[in-house]
């Protein structure tokens, strides 16, 4: 950051031209980040420090994962949910755990994280999404038991959760409903209720898609076709924009050391030119904090 500006210029620093970049998620145990492409069926561990990123292919599509308490990781892939273990080799292993949509092999997972209590939740989508027929759910992992707790959505994406948990937000990806609602969150028994708007994406130019929480309890949201990523208060105040030097960025995520880097995946259309850094993962330096992503409880 110079001259007093509240962030830097984002940064390439990982140019690996994913076909759908997501879930980047900040590991403080492999001090790196770890993201999914998910038709690509790749993951990828950047280590910062190094600039060296490491990749491992997948039997099966990830849509979004969490670190978990006891070692590796919960994905939601597009089949149910998983444990997913990254080891020594180029090879991914997934066990399944719930494989709630094993029945229908039009749909598959796509966003999701973990609660401050440690429930894991993620939406389910079509692979070819229809705003007139939307098939998608949120599904929550409870201690390997999974719930579907709010349909009709088309493209769901946007989920995070307040500092203190009382509140969820979940955006709606699909142009003709793009928004971002905010749900009253009980914490202990992990139910949302009601649904009230708080960003109103339609005719702007942009869509919703993936978000982070900062310690000042502001919603980072990545505006897909717009090439933005935008900060808004818990009043639904739009506080910051920051331009990115790609039209589709997918989800923000706090990371480094201090929590003050914000990482941003994107994808790459498939008519993109060569020389172009779609499909990368982007670095800004920001003054906020964010939080540390809950792990998941087993």
């Amino acid at each position: 950051m110079r001259d007093g500006s509240s962030h830097s210029a984002p940064t390439l620093v990982a140019d690996t031209r994913d076909a759908t970049g997501e879930s980047p998620l900040w590991c403080p145990d492999r001090a790196g980040l770890v993201w999914t492409d998910i038709p690509g069926r790749r993951l990828h561990h950047l280590d910062p420090v190094r600039g060296a990123v490491r990749t491992w292919r997948s039997d099966a599509a990830v849509g979004s994962l969490a670190q978990a308490a006891d070692g590796g990781f919960v994905a939601a892939v597009e089949h149910g949910f998983a444990r997913l273990h990254l080891g020594d080799g180029d090879s991914a292993t997934l066990e399944s755990i719930a494989p709630v949509l094993a029945h229908d092999a039009a749909l598959r997972f796509n966003d999701g994280r973990c609660d401050r209590q440690g429930r894991f939740w993620a939406s389910s989508m079509a692979w070819e999404p229809d705003s007139r027929h939307p098939a998608g759910t949120l599904w929550r992992l409870d201690r390997g038991e999974a719930r579907a707790m709010l349909g009709g959505l088309v493209i769901g994406n946007g989920l995070a959760w307040s500092p203190d948990g009382r509140t969820m937000y979940l955006s709606e990806s699909d142009g003709e409903k793009a928004g971002v609602r905010a749900f009253d969150f009980d914490p202990d028994e992990g139910v949302p209720h009601g649904g009230r708007p708080f960003i109103d994406f339609r005719g702007s130019g942009g869509r919703p898609d993936g978000a982070a929480i900062d310690t000042d309890g502001c919603y980072w949201i990545a505006v897909a076709d717009a090439g933005l990523v935008q900060r808004y208060t818990p009043a639904g105040v739009l506080d910051l924009s920051i331009a990115l030097p790609v039209s589709q960025p997918t989800m923000p995520a706090f990371g480094g050391p201090d929590l003050r880097t914000l990482y941003v995946a994107s994808l790459r259309p498939p008519d993109t030119p060569l020389h172009l850094p779609d499909g990368g993962v982007f670095a800004i330096d920001v003054a906020h904090q964010g939080l540390p992503e809950p792990l998941y409880r087993p």
